[in-house]
């Protein structure tokens, strides 16, 4: 484990370790897209309980 820590720390000193707040860009990326990708799933929801009142209520 540690070997594997020191290979990281060479390859990549900044990022070595992230979980310390520290995300490395894809994940930060990956994290706002699934993020974005709920609120997209939400809204779709309300959407589709709106199309049913105002359907319900035009009959």
């Amino acid at each position: 484990m540690v070997c594997r820590w020191v290979l990281e720390s060479a390859a990549d000193a900044l990022q070595a370790f992230p979980g310390q707040g520290q995300m490395k860009p894809e994940q930060a990326e990956l994290t706002l897209l699934r993020r974005e990708g709920l609120q997209l799933k939400g809204g779709v929801e309300h959407l589709k309980k709106a199309a049913v009142y105002f359907v319900k209520g035009a009959l």
